[in-house]
């Protein structure tokens, strides 16, 4: 248990005399979210080079996993996956809670039907991880100028 978890519970425990209500302990404690996170193996879907779409086996997988206890992974997780999600869908959304998404690649055809493929998962902001400069340019500029202190890039 970390060590954030064991403060919360010594805290609740003083707030209550010793006793507890379990849904209100299992709400504020992030060892299971971090454990359930780890059973999925989300690392495989950061590599680069692989592709996904709804036909993955993988992904047909996690969500099968995803949907045998639907209630209990949506209450640890706050995912709010419904049991019509498509396999791609039950991933991003799983990734959004972890601030990371798929890449969109491209479209496929399989028959009559669509299949979108992605690529691997990256970080929801990563697009203006690099953005500073372009971003703040003017402001900085402006300090430089106002100021006569040059800004450390």
């Amino acid at each position: 248990m970390s060590a954030s978890d064991r403060a919360l519970l010594e805290k609740m425990k003083e707030r209550n005399d010793g006793s507890f209500f379990i849904p209100d302990v299992n709400k504020v404690l992030q060892m299971p979210q971090v454990r359930l996170l780890e059973k999925l193996d989300l690392g495989k879907f950061k590599e680069q080079g692989l592709e996904w779409s709804n036909k993955s086996i993988e992904l047909i997988e996690l969500a099968k996993f995803v949907f045998k206890d639907l209630g209990r992974f949506n209450h640890l997780l706050g995912c709010g996956i419904a049991i019509t999600d498509s396999p791609i869908t039950v991933l991003q959304k799983i990734l959004k809670r972890i601030n990371l998404r798929l890449g969109y690649l491209r479209n496929e055809r399989d028959g009559d039907k669509r299949l979108r493929m992605y690529g691997a998962a990256k970080s929801r902001f990563e697009s203006l991880e690099h953005q500073e400069e372009k971003m703040f340019g003017h402001w900085l500029k402006q300090c430089q100028d106002k100021f006569d202190v040059p800004v450390a890039a």
